[in-house]
């Protein structure tokens, strides 16, 4: 019986750090997750970096509904630093970011937070 635990929980570890493994990021934000089945529009991407703080802006486009995505990343930023604000808003260290998610498409603004 021991064993059999053992061996499950050594699975579910090995399974974990695969998916891990299997996340993509953002080419733009790099410490941005993509949800499974989108892929980044990097060609579109606008990246300011000035003294006041930075706007970057680029968006993803594929397979997932706008629910999943919203949920997707209202449990993936938390992790990250990202605290929500209410809605698809996210602030960490004097920035928002911005989601606008549509089915199939999903948009990512950073800009100086407020």
């Amino acid at each position: 019986m021991y064993r059999t635990l053992i061996y499950s929980l050594l699975l579910t570890c090995m399974m974990s750090t695969a998916a891990l493994a299997e996340t993509v990021y953002s080419t733009v934000i790099p410490d941005l997750p993509l949800i499974a089945g989108m892929t980044e529009a990097a060609d579109h991407a606008v990246v300011f970096d000035k003294p006041g703080g930075r706007i970057v802006e680029t968006a993803a486009t594929g397979t997932a509904a706008s629910a999943d995505i919203k949920k997707f990343y209202s449990e993936a930023l938390p992790p990250l630093g990202w605290k929500s604000n209410g809605g698809d808003v996210y602030l960490r260290n004097g920035e928002k970011l911005t989601i606008t998610a549509a089915d199939n498409s999903v948009q990512f603004k950073i800009t100086p937070q407020d």
